[in-house]
Formats: C-alpha cells, sequence, structure tokens
C-alpha cells in the first residue's frame, strides 16, 4: 500500500517537483562540501549570528564617525565661505605689498599718528588657497592717539586684525608718550593663474 503510494506521488507533478528540489538542495550541499565550502555560511550558528551583530555594531559606530567629520567638513566649508568676502584678493583689494602699506599709512594720518616704520609684507602658506599677510610697524605718541588709530584699523576693510601689540612707556621722565610696536595679520586669498 506504502508502495504503491509512493509511486503515484513519484509519477505525480508535484511529488516531481519535490524530487527536483530536493536532489537540488542535495547537490548543491555536496558540492559545497565537496569543494571546500562553508556550509555553516548558509545555515549559520548563534556564535557566527552574534560576530556579524557585533561586527554590524562597529561598522554603524564607524559610519556614524565618519558622518560626523562629514559634518563637521560641511560646517567648516561654510564658515570659509562666509568668511571668503573677508580675506585680501589681490585682483579685488590690489597688490597687498603696495596696497596694505597704504591702508595703514592712511588709517596713522587719519588717526593722527607718524609711525616711525612700517615692514614689508610678509607671506605664509597656510594651504594651497589661502596665504597669511604680516606686516610689521612702530611708532610713539599719546593712548588717545593711539587708540584712535586702534580704531582707523578695525574700521579698514578687508579685516585687519592684530597678531601682537606691544605698548610700553617712553624712556623719558614724565612723558606721555606710549611707544607702539605691533603686526598686523590678516588672511590672503591666493589668486588664480590660468
Amino acid at each position: 500500500m506504502a508502495n504503491s503510494w509512493f509511486k503515484n506521488f513519484r509519477k505525480s507533478k508535484k511529488g516531481q517537483r519535490i524530487f527536483i528540489i530536493v536532489g537540488l538542495v542535495f547537490s548543491v550541499l555536496f558540492l559545497l562540501w565537496q569543494f571546500g565550502g562553508n556550509v555553516g555560511s548558509i545555515i549559520p550558528s548563534g556564535t557566527r549570528l552574534e560576530n556579524l551583530r557585533t561586527e554590524r555594531r562597529k561598522v554603524a559606530a564607524e559610519f556614524a564617525e565618519f558622518e560626523k567629520k562629514m559634518h563637521d567638513a560641511e560646517a567648516e566649508a561654510k564658515t570659509y565661505n562666509a568668511n571668503l568676502g573677508t580675506f585680501w584678493n589681490d585682483t579685488v583689494n590690489g597688490y597687498a605689498d603696495v596696497e596694505l602699506r597704504k591702508k595703514i599709512e592712511e588709517a596713522a594720518q587719519k588717526a593722527g599718528l607718524q609711525l616711525n616704520s612700517i615692514g614689508t609684507v610678509r607671506r605664509t602658506r597656510i594651504n594651497n588657497d589661502l596665504q597669511f599677510l604680516e606686516i610689521d610697524m612702530s611708532g610713539v605718541n599719546t593712548l588717545e592717539v593711539l587708540t584712535n588709530f586702534y580704531e582707523q584699523i578695525y574700521l579698514a576693510t578687508p579685516k585687519l586684525y592684530w597678531k601682537r601689540v606691544d605698548l610700553r612707556q617712553e624712556n623719558l621722565q614724565n612723558s606721555d608718550q606710549l611707544f607702539f610696536n605691533g603686526t598686523l595679520r590678516l588672511i590672503s586669498v591666493e589668486p588664480v593663474t590660468k
């Protein structure tokens, strides 16, 4: 009875499909085992699943760190683009070695300060596009005149920033004069040459 049922099942379409599927699964497993494949990769164990979960957590943490770095880089790019107009640009503001000295001399003249010396413009590269421009100067006058000079420097465009300022009382007795020595610094955009 069981033998006739098996013969009928084997001859039916459903039986043939099941026989083909079982044969295919057996063949794949045999070939994986024969040629060095890992059957465990098809049917993972509990330790393998836990290892995969741990690895997924590590990748997720690395991805979060990468996203944070990308966010920081985008914020820095926004800041750079926002400040780009405040940087010295030779095509807009003129040649820095000449025009920067003129701006400082005009600020000193407006404040009534006679500068003893104005140095040359030094360039220090920051990266391929940006560089620092620095210029030294010195003079002697009262605190009021020096304060007016600082205000004129503050109002200048593009923005000039003090890198260093020294104020000392003049060596003469009972003098209200201050000896001033300072370095101005600003950022310059490298002109694009084609």
